[in-house]
């Protein structure tokens, strides 16, 4: 049995119905044309599959954060309680050793969500219970 899973990318911009310039043709899938007119709305990207360092990075480096990646590991310490991927973003960014993060959705590790503060940008996955970024400063 297959699980196919959506990766949606927040932040950035899209080029006619697919993410720009996005690696890694096979587990790649073209995203279809977002509903809102709006730059910044979440725009779908990926199918299920294990993310390279460099894929993770280029697609952030183009987007805010993407939702439905988990980049396990490297992880600075332990989770810290948030509200909301912001504060997990600002988190990072006023941490100079923080490269990248990831938010965990309430419930999935704790009533509350987690962030996860990242020491550099290890292989991550598609995984519906997280959402990631890097380093923003």
């Amino acid at each position: 049995m297959s699980l196919a899973l959506t990766l949606w990318v927040t932040g950035g911009h899209a080029q006619g119905n697919s993410v720009e310039d996005t690696p890694s043709g096979d587990q790649l899938q073209p995203a279809p044309p977002a509903a809102s007119s709006d730059p910044d709305a979440p725009r779908p990207g990926l199918a299920e599959g294990t993310l390279s360092p460099g894929e993770i990075t280029g697609l952030l480096a183009r987007h805010s954060h993407v939702v439905n990646v988990n980049i396990p590991g490297r992880d600075l310490q332990t989770g810290i309680p948030v509200p909301d991927t912001g504060t997990c973003a600002l988190l990072c960014a006023a941490d100079t050793r923080c490269a990248a993060w990831t938010y965990v959705n309430p419930g999935v590790q704790a009533d509350s969500a987690m962030c996860w503060k990242k020491g550099d940008v290890p292989p991550g996955r598609v995984d519906e219970c997280c959402t990631s970024g890097l380093a923003r400063r």
